[in-house]
C-alpha cells in the first residue's frame, strides 16, 4: 500500500517535469522569436537543420549545407503585338564573310492570294542568289522594250493634256505608256550603252483582253530577227481607285518621281493547273529583287514591294523577262518619265554587278 502511493508520487513527479520541461521550450521559442536569437546558432533559428541540431547536440558541429531554394519560374511573357523582333546583331567574332545572297523578307515581296501554297514556301525558302552578271552592251540589239497595254495613260496636268480613248487611256503614243518605255530605252542606251529596241505596238485592239497573245508575237519575231536579245521589258503603269490626293510618289532632287513595281508571273494558273510552258519564274524573281535593291539605294520606298502572281505575263520567253509597273493613273506623266533614269541605272547596277 505504501509502496503503491510511493510509485504514484514518482509518476506524478516525473509528468509533471516533462510538463515543465515542455512549458520551459515553448516559452525558449517565443522569447528567441521575439528577442531574435538566429545569431545564438548561426542562422535561422526556426529552420529545419536548428532544430534538428538544438535537439541533438552532435549534429551542431557539422557543415550542413542549405536545401536550394524552390522559386516558381516566372510565366512567359506574352509577345507582343506586330512585326517579330530580329535577333541582335552578331558579336564582331561571330561575324561571316558577306555574301552575294538576300534574305526575303515580307518587306520586298507581295504573295498573290492565288498562289499555291507549294509555291509561297518555294518564294520564300529561296536562297536568292543574285544572278550572274550579263553584258548588254554591242552592236546587236540585247534588250527589247515594249507595252502590252499600250494606251495606258496617266493624269492630265496643263503640260500634258491628251484625248481619251476609253478612261485612263489614249491612243497619242507621246501621252500614254509608251512614252515612258521610249525614255526607258534612251537612257539605257544614252547613259549605259545598252542595246536596246524599243517596239511601239499597239497590242490592245481588236480585243483587250487577249493583248498578251499579240505581244508575244511581237516577242517571238524579235528573238527570230535578233536572237542575241536576253532581255524583255514590259511596260505597265498600274491602277489606283482611291479617293482624294494622290500621294504615292517619292521625292528625288526637288521633282516628284513615281514609284515602280516588278510583277513576276509563276504561269501556274489561279485553278493550279497553269500554262504547258511555264516561266522561269524563280530566276525572273531573283532579277526583280535586284534591280528593287537597286531601286531603294537610290531613295527608300522608290521600288515597291515585287509582286508574285500565278499569270504568266509572257514571261516564259526569257529567264530575265521584266514586267515594270511605272506608277499608277493617279500619277502624272512627268512623275512617271522622272522615274526612268533611275530604272535605268538600277537595271545596269543589277544586271552588270553579278
Amino acid at each position: 500500500m505504501n509502496r503503491f502511493k510511493s510509485g504514484s508520487k514518482a509518476k506524478i513527479a516525473l509528468f509533471a517535469a516533462v510538463a515543465l520541461l515542455l512549458i520551459a521550450m515553448a516559452a525558449f521559442f517565443v522569447v528567441g522569436a521575439a528577442l531574435g536569437l538566429d545569431g545564438l546558432l548561426g542562422g535561422n533559428f526556426f529552420a529545419p537543420d536548428n532544430l534538428l541540431a538544438w535537439q541533438i547536440p552532435a549534429l551542431r558541429g557539422l557543415d550542413i549545407p542549405p536545401a536550394p531554394k524552390l522559386e516558381a519560374s516566372p510565366p512567359p511573357a506574352a509577345a507582343p503585338p506586330g512585326p517579330v523582333e530580329k535577333p541582335s546583331p552578331a558579336r564582331e567574332s561571330e561575324k561571316a564573310e558577306p555574301k552575294a545572297t538576300r534574305e526575303p523578307t515580307v518587306e520586298v515581296v507581295e504573295i498573290d492570294p492565288n498562289i499555291s501554297e507549294s509555291v509561297k514556301i518555294e518564294i520564300l525558302n529561296m536562297e536568292n542568289e543574285k544572278l550572274p552578271a550579263i553584258d548588254l552592251s554591242g552592236a546587236k540589239p540585247r534588250v527589247l522594250i515594249y507595252s502590252t497595254h499600250s494606251t495606258e495613260a496617266y493624269t492630265q496636268t496643263d503640260e500634258n493634256e491628251y484625248e481619251p480613248s476609253s478612261e485612263w487611256r489614249t491612243e497619242d503614243n507621246a501621252k500614254n505608256i509608251i512614252s515612258v518605255g521610249a525614255l526607258l530605252a534612251k537612257e539605257l542606251n544614252e547613259r549605259h550603252g545598252f542595246a536596246v529596241v524599243h517596239d511601239a505596238t499597239n497590242h490592245e485592239p481588236p480585243d483587250f483582253y487577249t493583248s498578251y497573245n499579240r505581244s508575244l508575237e511581237t516577242m517571238e519575231k524579235y528573238k527570230k530577227e535578233y536572237p542575241s536579245i536576253d532581255v524583255f521589258i514590259d511596260v505597265h503603269r498600274d491602277a489606283d481607285e482611291s479617293e482624294g490626293e494622290n500621294k504615292d510618289f517619292v521625292e528625288i532632287d526637288g521633282k516628284r518621281v513615281a514609284r515602280l513595281m516588278f510583277v513576276v508571273g509563276t504561269g501556274h494558273g489561279v485553278t493550279g493547273v497553269g500554262w504547258e510552258e511555264r516561266p522561269e519564274w524563280k530566276r525572273n524573281y531573283q532579277l526583280a529583287l535586284d534591280i528593287t535593291d537597286e531601286l531603294n539605294k537610290i531613295c527608300p520606298t522608290l521600288g515597291k514591294p515585287v509582286r508574285v502572281k500565278p499569270q504568266r505575263y509572257n514571261q516564259h520567253v526569257s529567264d530575265r523577262a521584266m514586267l515594270i509597273e511605272v506608277g499608277h493613273n493617279k500619277n502624272t506623266l512627268e512623275e512617271a518619265q522622272n522615274a526612268m533614269q533611275y530604272l535605268a541605272k538600277a537595271i545596269a547596277a543589277a544586271t552588270r554587278q553579278g
